[in-house]
């Protein structure tokens, strides 16, 4: 059985912070979206099962929204000539207000036609 996220993934485009393990705070963007995590365009690979904070910037019904995460990386691909690591975070926990948001941002994919061509 995988650990990897299932489907649909949202292909998307977001600003976001990634906490490593290590306590450093990075830069990083969501390249897709699902239920159950994000997968994550990093500059470094994080090894499987570590646990790491990120917090995505959203924009959703006109303004920028803020949402926090906690997650484990349940895949790691590391990228050729240093291009980094893409990575597939599992979400732990987020908090019941960021969750309704981010369930709605979903919805909203998941009923619109440009989002039919999904992973």
């Amino acid at each position: 059985m995988s650990d990897r996220l299932e489907g649909p993934h949202y292909m998307v485009f977001w600003k976001s912070r990634v906490m490593t393990p290590d306590r450093q705070i990075r830069e990083a963007r969501v390249s897709a979206a699902s239920q159950h995590g994000f997968i994550v365009e990093f500059e470094q690979a994080l090894p499987l099962g570590s646990n790491a904070n990120i917090e995505l910037y959203v924009k959703y019904r006109g303004a920028t929204q803020r949402l926090r995460a906690k997650t484990s990386v349940v895949y790691c691909r590391v990228l050729s000539n240093n291009a980094g690591a893409v990575l597939e975070l599992r979400t732990t926990y987020i908090s019941n207000d960021d969750m309704h948001t981010y369930n709605n941002i979903l919805q909203t994919f998941a009923n619109s036609k440009e989002f039919q061509l999904r992973k």
